[in-house]
């Protein structure tokens, strides 16, 4: 086992401006680190002689510090919005775990399971975005993210005779990604505002209440064989094949959790009122953004199926080939869906749209030829066939009609005085 740890405080921060560069305005007003610590602490070892091995680890790390141009929130200033000069701490935890054991069954057969959790727990997002320009984002406009990807396996490896070995696998990785809004700021009376001159933002984030979901189920396996002899040279033969199907999308919940089936408020609106300078006024209402929220559902599928067969071929004492052929087929499309009413569009039935499907082969051959015998210098040679597979899901997600659709319309008011608009 090992145990690791690292803490640097605040203090230890330096910047690079002198007396000279203050003397001509440069003030290095810059991101004030508070303290940044990383531990990591793992252990494995046998839990049975020659039967059972086991390992884990747990990793933590955090950095907290202070933004250039986070304020915890924006104001009505003389040019438009702007922020409060109130600096918010931002926080970065990120926490690992990982797991693994391994049971050898039999002399011949090893079981092996395998799981990893990493959480990002963000109170806001925006803050490491933010930059020393427009626009602004405050913390109260922000979105917190909580983000938990979890890759985990179950692996099988045997040796079936001296000639024959397999290994069979089942992998899944689960990764969610949710969005939130700032607690108190999803509230009636307080929409989404953004001011296009000064780009500052008031109000609940326009992105939050949105997840990020992929699942992926990846089972393979493949089967060695290695005869005694061999026809014009030593052959070492495997076919194996590979499955992967992807879930995915990013449904869109809209304000208060898609509210609206009882009657109740839609908090502060699935919609966003734009402001800019006319006429020489600040602030003054010019467009208002709406979104077609909610957006349900993982709605994108990719199934990637392929079979494989390879040689390496060993021909005298110089001479190696490698020769393989892999054959595959490639299915990416949407599924049926049901859009429930939202405050700005209607419900709808999408039905399934078939993307994409092809079948190919791609052959591949590699050659390595050892030209004085001692294996001191080799050359090489390879040529092989690629298939692009147009990305994973992304391509697909340009097809599903039930994706987020935000319009812009003209607005001119009015813009009605709440106690969180400064209208």
């Amino acid at each position: 086992g090992g145990l690791i740890g690292a803490y640097q405080p605040g203090r230890f921060q330096r910047g690079n401006i002198d007396d000279d560069l203050r003397s001509h305005g440069v003030l290095g007003v810059g991101n004030k680190l508070q303290y940044l610590y990383d531990a990591s602490e793992d252990l494995g070892g046998r839990l049975k002689r020659d039967k059972v091995w086991f390992y884990v680890a747990l990793r933590q790390q955090n950095k907290a510090g202070n933004v250039a141009n986070y304020f915890t929130d924006a104001v009505l200033g003389p040019n438009g919005l702007e922020g409060n000069g109130i600096s918010k701490l931002d926080k970065h935890p990120v926490t690992n775990q990982t797991a693994k054991v391994s049971y050898q069954m039999t002399d011949n057969y090893r079981l092996i399971g395998f799981i990893q959790r990493t959480t990002k727990n963000l109170e806001s997002q925006t803050a490491e975005n933010q930059q020393a320009g427009p626009p602004f984002t405050p913390h109260a406009s922000s979105r917190s993210l909580l983000y938990t990807p979890t890759p985990m396996k179950v692996e099988v490896q045997g040796t079936l005779s001296e000639q024959l070995l397999f290994t069979a696998q089942l992998g899944y990785q689960n990764l969610d990604a949710s969005w939130r809004a700032q607690d108190g700021t999803d509230v009636p009376g307080n929409p989404a505002q953004r001011d296009l001159f000064t780009g500052w933002s008031r109000g609940p984030n326009i992105g939050a209440a949105t997840h990020l979901i992929r699942q992926r189920w990846e089972p393979r396996g493949d089967l060695t064989y290695v005869p005694n002899g061999g026809f014009l040279g030593k052959h070492q033969v495997k076919a194996g094949f590979y499955i992967d199907f992807i879930r995915a999308g990013s449904p869109t919940e809209g304000r208060c959790a898609n509210p609206g089936a009882s009657g109740e408020p839609y908090c502060s609106g699935n919609y966003t009122l734009l402001f800019n300078r006319i006429g020489g006024q600040p602030f003054r209402p010019f467009q208002i953004q709406i979104d077609n929220s909610p957006v349900t559902g993982a709605n994108v599928r990719l199934l990637d199926t392929s079979f494989y067969v390879k040689d390496q071929w060993q021909i005298g004492q110089r001479l190696t080939a490698n020769i393989g052929m892999r054959l595959e087929r490639y299915h990416s499309y949407v599924v049926a869906v049901e859009k429930p009413v939202g405050q700005f569009s209607e419900a709808g039935s999408f039905p399934e749209v078939d993307v994409l499907t092809w079948f190919s082969a791609a052959p591949r051959v590699g050659v390595a030829y050892d030209l004085t015998g001692t294996g001191k210098t080799v050359i090489k040679g390879t040529w092989g066939w690629y298939n692009w597979t147009m990305g994973d899901t992304t391509f697909a997600g340009q097809f599903d009609k039930n994706g987020r659709v935000v319009s812009t319309y003209n607005w001119s008011g009015p813009c009605v005085a709440t106690s969180y608009t400064p209208c």
